[in-house]
């Protein structure tokens, strides 16, 4: 083989693996090009959500105790992928809000939605900081055209609620219902028992499981009124609290949800093509 030759061979066979490489891509974008993705994050006793559109539209929601979230970002988004669409800080408390600090630093970010409900701790003024002029404040009733079949509509807190006479920051907590043709998932930070009552709750087939799996949330009167399918809870393995409680499984299972838990399965993935969702195994 002369040297002519194998220049022309290699030349080629680049050429050809390259094409061979885009037309499997193709393909894979093409099988997953309608598919809503959300991803409950293994952030440890903590919650983040990451959801991604079949527009591409992102979105964070809560971001955990600390810098995790990046690791569990990096495993999910391609590497040149460094803008997120909104972020949602549910409320001001370290296990929800941390983590979000190190993603503005590090993201492009569209939006910020957060709530007038205070926090004292520092990662939540940083928070503020670094969300001047990004901030978009939730209003139950509000629905967000997402395009494409998709909306996400804001559940609480409801117009005029006096964050300050709350004894629980948790009952402040934004809760969102992302839906997608005839699925829909919800997401209730930690509202409790408490608040349960005043939401306008409806069928869904995707929860988010609010404060970890806490005794105080997630009643069965909730349950029975929203009665999902397939329940996520957000937890660190042995964590100190006990999460998640007896009471709260029991409940998910008397309504005949499929349970899963980040301490046991690490980061849940769950993808929906607008009729069914599933997870992804």
């Amino acid at each position: 083989m002369n040297i002519k030759f194998k220049e022309n061979f290699f030349w080629w066979l680049m050429v050809a693996l390259f094409l061979i490489a885009i037309s499997m891509w193709s393909a894979v974008f093409a099988a997953g090009g309608n598919l809503l993705k959300v991803y409950f994050l293994d952030i440890g006793q903590g919650d983040a959500a990451f959801v991604e559109l079949p527009n591409k539209y992102q979105i964070l929601i809560d971001g955990g105790p600390g810098r995790e979230v990046i690791n569990q970002l990096a495993a999910i988004m391609p590497f040149y992928d460094r803008s997120i669409d909104l972020i949602v800080a549910t409320h001001p408390q370290a296990d929800h809000i941390s983590g979000l600090v190190e993603v503005l630093k590090r993201y492009q970010v569209g939006e910020v939605m957060m709530s007038n409900a205070e926090g004292k701790i520092e990662d939540f003024v940083e928070l503020k900081k670094l969300s001047a002029g990004k901030v978009v404040t939730p209003v139950a009733g509000r629905v967000y055209d997402l395009q494409g079949g998709a909306s996400l509509k804001v559940l609480w807190p409801k117009a005029g609620l006096d964050f300050g006479g709350l004894a629980d920051v948790n009952e402040a907590s934004i809760v969102l219902q992302l839906g997608y043709g005839s699925q829909d998932f919800l997401f209730t930070g930690d509202l409790g028992t408490i608040t349960e009552p005043e939401v306008s709750w409806s069928d869904i087939e995707v929860l988010k499981v609010a404060h970890h799996g806490s005794r105080y949330a997630t009643s069965r009167e909730f349950l029975g009124k929203t009665r999902p399918e397939i329940a996520v809870i957000s937890v660190a393995k042995n964590n100190s609290y006990g999460h998640p409680t007896p009471e709260t499984l029991g409940g998910l299972k008397d309504v005949g949800a499929e349970v899963w838990q980040t301490a046991i399965s690490g980061t849940v993935a769950i993808f929906s093509d607008g009729e069914r969702s599933w997870v992804k195994k």
